[in-house]
């Protein structure tokens, strides 16, 4: 078959070199020389698609082996050519335009099955800039590629389509290669983001392990072909917004708008919990530096800055005017005096069917995580002492997780002050995202899903597991690794508005200092440690009694 990568119906190519001239000298005031220009430019005027994925990614590497095999020895340093000598090219330009609506698609399998990122950037004016070097400095040389995308709109090919949309968003990657083949590389991937819009369910969580997988090498390690490198990963933006699915049994309306338009069905059922935040920053150093190392420690921290919580409910839910009403005739007590919304509730955009739920200035995650590597090995290289070992923990019928080492995560969350409006829709909604993202419905299922059957379009097996473990692939136990996670949750200055339909009176409030959380869970059991100080609740008596 054929694996089209680049279609555009109108463009231009466009080449650009210098001829190298003499070295001349210089006086030692003089300003340096400009560098020769190297340049490849590409510029899309109609309808560009791009295609890639792990395959097409595979026989890039092939083709760069090919061309410039790795040298397995110190590169040299590329002489600075002396007066009259003719000047080198230090690096050469890569430069793609966008001018025109944009498809990019990233496909990959899985269980034998095609999966697709689609991507479409509706707007003119994205590009991608890239810089190779053709020169080797002291301490080796460096690749930098530089990418603006203009508000696009990312899906999936799962029935909940909906991923992320973005404004705008930034991705620079520098990479820095040593003169030393097998001596660290680091990798610096910077992302910037404006006004992104996340959709998560728990299924996203194995349509990304699954391309990973896809990704990954499948051909056992090779100590004489290993170089180490570091992933250096810094995410930031402004006015995130992240939507989860709240319906109880984790039930989904998956029509898209266009089928929906097409069907003239009615709005979407769903509700969501949406999560808003004025600036965020994530940091994921990701060091792979040690050849099949026995565990990898990461630690990832996030810093997130004026968060607003709101639910979102559709107006065919026989709840949204109920709480329309509560909504729009509440009072409560604030700094600044009696208010009826929160501080927070004018710096993010509104959507129809928000209420404002709870609000936090300040939240810090840290995560740090000890895993253990499952490199690929040979399952047929019976005469290797790994694959015995691996084998002897057991098949498909005999084994057990607890046969294996934990992988630890340890996560730690700080939060406060915290403001709530407290409401028993709310509380009943936060209970169900615990259950669709931690429980037993992580498997989100479509309404239309009984239809489908009837119609023989899906199978839907009563095990969720069933559909998780891929029997076509030979068994390794290192894949069920049982997992032990500790969550410590601090909430500090609580303070819980009790929301009842007011036009005059402050809703009650309640107090509360300090509350900690904390949980451990393994193959075996789960420990649950709550504290908190004493609750101040405060109710404003409004009857005036006479006293005759």
């Amino acid at each position: 078959g054929i694996f089209q990568v680049f279609e555009c119906l109108d463009g231009e190519l466009e080449y650009e070199q210098d001829v190298p001239g003499k070295m001349i000298e210089r006086l030692d005031n003089s300003p340096p020389l400009p560098e020769l220009t190297w340049e490849f430019r590409i510029k899309c005027h109609k309808e560009a698609k791009i295609a890639y994925g792990p395959w097409a990614d595979r026989q890039r590497e092939a083709l760069w082996q090919y061309f410039f095999p790795t040298l397995f020895e110190d590169c040299p340093v590329t002489p600075e050519p002396i007066v009259g000598q003719t000047r080198i090219f230090k690096t050469v330009h890569f430069k793609l335009w966008l001018n025109c609506s944009t498809i990019i698609d990233l496909y990959f399998m899985s269980k034998m099955k095609l999966h697709q990122l689609h991507a479409e950037l509706p707007n003119h004016g994205s590009y991608l800039d890239a810089s190779f070097p053709f020169s080797t400095n002291p301490d080796g040389f460096d690749t930098n590629i530089f990418m603006n995308i203009k508000q696009p709109s990312v899906r999936t090919n799962l029935s909940f389509s909906q991923l992320f949309k973005v404004d705008d968003i930034n991705i620079n990657v520098h990479i820095h290669y040593p003169r030393l083949w097998n001596s660290i590389q680091i990798w610096t991937i910077d992302i910037t983001t404006k006004k992104p819009q996340v959709y998560f369910v728990f299924e996203h969580k194995c349509f990304f392990q699954s391309l990973l997988n896809d990704w990954s090498s499948a051909i056992p390690p090779d100590i004489y072909s290993f170089a180490p490198f570091i992933y250096d990963i810094n995410l930031k933006g402004d006015h995130l917004e992240v939507f989860i699915p709240c319906n109880q049994g984790n039930w989904i309306d998956c029509t898209n708008e266009n089928n929906r338009q097409k069907q003239q069905q009615q709005p979407p059922e769903n509700n969501f919990i949406s999560v808003c935040a004025k600036t965020f920053s994530l940091t994921y150093p990701l060091p792979f530096i040690e050849f099949c190392p026995k565990v990898t420690p990461m630690d990832i921290t996030i810093d997130i800055q004026n968060v607003l919580a709101r639910l979102v409910i559709p107006e065919n839910s026989r709840m949204y005017y109920i709480l329309e009403g509560i909504d729009s005739h509440k009072q409560i007590y604030t700094p600044n005096g009696v208010k009826s919304q929160l501080a927070l509730s004018d710096e993010f955009e509104k959507h129809d069917g928000c209420f404002d739920c709870g609000e936090v200035p300040n939240i810090k995650i840290l995560i740090q995580i000890l895993l253990h590597p499952s490199p690929p090995i040979d399952i047929n290289r019976s005469d290797l002492l790994y694959v015995q070992q691996v084998k002897s923990i057991g098949n498909r019928q005999t084994f057990h997780p607890n046969k294996l080492d934990y992988d630890l995560f340890n996560i730690e969350i700080d939060i406060g002050p915290v403001n709530l409006l407290l409401h028993g829709l709310f509380l009943k909604k936060l209970w169900w995202v615990k259950e669709n993202i931690f429980g037993w419905d992580q498997m989100y299922h479509d309404i239309h899903e009984p239809e489908l059957i009837r119609e023989k379009k899906i199978i839907v097996h009563d095990d969720p597991l069933v559909d998780i473990i891929d029997e076509t692939i030979p068994f390794d136990p290192r894949y069920f690794r049982p997992l032990m996670a500790t969550l410590r949750v601090a909430l500090h200055n609580i303070t819980g508005h009790l929301i009842h339909h007011t036009d005059h009176e402050p809703c009650p409030i309640a107090f509360c200092e300090r509350l900690c959380f904390e949980m451990t869970t393994d193959l075996d059991e789960t420990r649950l440690q709550l504290f908190f100080l004493p609750i101040n609740v405060y109710i404003e008596d409004t009857i005036i009694v006479r006293i005759d």
